[in-house]
């Protein structure tokens, strides 16, 4: 697995990358964890990108304007909190 973390003036950006069993992203899947994702990203003005196929691995890739971070601080405290969560209860910020 890879990680890549970048900023610029303008952009924040994320790149995570795996060589697992990939998936058809043609295919409507069950669950809310890249949908979560886009609605995340979205919310800050942000977009994600999600490259995969069978057999061939996974990179999602994510940007997100480095003004939304700091016209709204709460933005850091929520990820913050959403990331403790995770180490013990996954996706339980989502069911507040």
């Amino acid at each position: 697995m890879s990680v890549h973390l970048s900023a610029d003036d303008v952009w924040l950006t994320v790149a995570v990358s795996d060589q697992g069993p990939g998936f058809d992203t043609e295919i409507t899947h069950n669950g809310t964890g890249l949908q979560g994702m886009l609605d995340r990203m979205a919310a800050v003005g942000g977009t994600l990108d999600v490259a995969s196929a069978v057999g061939q691995g996974t990179t999602i890739r994510g940007r997100a304007p480095r003004e939304a971070a700091r016209s709204e601080p709460q933005l850091e405290a929520i990820a913050a909190a959403q990331a403790a969560d995770r180490a013990s209860e996954p996706n339980a910020a989502l069911a507040r």
